[in-house]
């Protein structure tokens, strides 16, 4: 992933802007470790840190277009931009380097917004027209790369990916909006356009955003849900819809691994990992790497599975052996750690609030993961941590708690305020109030698995890691 931001607008001088967009690629630059840059050109300045995946050594952002017309930050992977190459080049495009980014580039200055629909992929990119002295941004169909954005004051926007970045910039305040708290409490997450400060928006998925050279700022979607497919074409038999399925896994498979780094996956084994990795291989490149979590228990471990499947499609696969006297001993810390690391992703790092404990622990124990086991490839595929399966038992017993109580407290919330009302300054408070009840409930249930944990595991002698070459 990498990371955008910028500033059209002509009250603030380039200095100024410049030094407000840098503040914000650093805030993100978590997301781009490998490069970075910024750019101005009349009242626009962009700038974006970058994941080097595709074409590392030339894909350089912000790109702009051989005439200096066009200036491109882009956030995200077009994955057929090789199919896309040669009807450009045929339009008199000529390709200075091997990357997405200037397919993208190419595309938007010769068929304008219309290339849109045209993209496969994920992406978040916004594009200056020096020009028609105008800016265009767009979000992906499913909305997988973030977009924010802010209205300044009297005329340009301000956006970047991460509603913390944005904020880094200076130039919106820090204001949560009440109207998002009732969505929150209502949905347990606030439903673009909005976010939880006021006066920031999400650009939804599949739409475009426009700021004209008044500083005009309109909206609208690009892609809309395809018709339902007809009778014909749905499989009658078992052959046709296996056939499709494979064809369908196989196309996404090979669209994903596209990249000019190494490539792995998570294999436990199971239907789905294994199937992913079986597809992976099939399309050749170098030998893919493999990470499983196994455990000493051969009841509960599926190494066995993980192995064979390792060893069928020839991958360089790698062990981490979890014991019990591990796992006890580190539990109070990664519950600990997952508690606030699942408080803090809310807010800093999906920066809008999540209401749903599957996701914030999923989030944690994959960070456990990762220190646990370093991947030094850049992309790994998975299809789900199942092994991490046990934390399910947790998150779905605080559910089981906090989802009555969210019920209540939204249905006294209805009879007592209006989300129209600017005076109920106490419903943030109550917020709050209400995240830290549901953290000190967790961790008195924590508490109490962990003594578990330590009963039934502590003192059993670990086993050393395996590494398979």
């Amino acid at each position: 992933m990498c990371g955008i931001a910028g500033i059209l607008s002509a009250r603030l001088e380039p200095v100024a802007r410049e030094g407000a967009v840098a503040r914000m690629v650093q805030r993100q630059r978590h997301r781009g470790p490998d490069d970075d840059g910024i750019a101005s050109n009349g009242n626009a300045t962009l700038g974006m840190c970058r994941l080097a995946i595709i074409d590392p050594a030339n894909g350089h952002q912000p790109m702009v277009s051989p005439d200096g017309r066009f200036t491109l930050v882009f956030n995200g992977a077009i994955y057929n931009y090789r199919e896309l190459q040669p009807g450009l080049t045929a339009h008199g495009w000529t390709f200075r380097t091997n990357c997405d980014t200037e397919v993208l580039l190419a595309a938007f200055a010769l068929e304008g917004a219309a290339c849109l629909r045209r993209l496969r992929g994920m992406f978040a990119f916004a594009i200056w027209d020096a020009t028609d002295r105008t800016l265009f941004a767009a979000r992906d169909a499913q909305g997988i790369k973030p977009f924010y954005y802010a209205r300044l004051p009297g005329e340009g926007v301000i956006f970047a990916s991460e509603l913390n970045a944005l904020l880094a910039g200076g130039q919106v305040p820090r204001e949560i909006d009440p109207v998002s708290v009732g969505e929150y409490l209502a949905w347990f997450s606030v439903p673009a356009p909005r976010t939880i400060y006021r006066g920031i928006a999400n650009l939804p998925p599949g739409h475009c955003l426009r700021v004209d050279a008044a500083g005009r700022v309109k909206t609208e979607a690009w892609w809309q849900l395809p018709a339902p497919v007809s009778p014909g074409r749905i499989a009658t038999n078992y052959h046709d819809f296996v056939h499709g399925l494979r064809h369908q896994l196989d196309d996404t498979i090979r669209a994903h691994r596209i990249a000019d780094v190494p490539v792995g996956a998570f294999l436990s084994g199971g239907m789905d990992s294994t199937a992913i990795v079986g597809l992976m291989t099939r399309h050749g490149g170098p030998k893919l790497k493999t990470f499983s979590l196994v455990f000493g228990e051969s009841g509960y471990s599926e190494q066995a599975s993980a192995r064979l499947a390792a060893q069928a499609f020839g991958t360089d696969h790698h062990e981490e052996l979890i014991t019990g006297a591990r796992v006890a001993a580190d539990l109070p810390r990664m519950l600990w750690g997952s508690l606030w690391l699942g408080l803090v992703a809310a807010f800093a790092w999906w920066h809008a609030p999540a209401a749903d404990p599957k996701l914030l622990f999923v989030t944690a124990c994959a960070w456990v993961l990762l220190l646990l086991q370093p991947v030094d490839d850049r992309l790994v595929l998975s299809p789900a941590l199942r092994w991490l399966g046990w934390v399910g038992t947790f998150s779905y017993s605080l559910y089981l708690v906090h989802a009555p109580i969210v019920s209540k407290f939204r249905n006294l919330l209805s009879r007592h305020w209006q989300p129209a009302d600017p005076g109920a300054v106490w419903v943030p408070v109550a917020a709050c109030g209400l995240a830290v009840a549901g953290a000190w409930l967790f961790y008195q249930l924590a508490e109490l698995r962990t003594e578990a944990w330590r009963k039934n595991f502590l003192g059993r002698r670990p086993s050393p890691a395996v590494t398979l070459k």
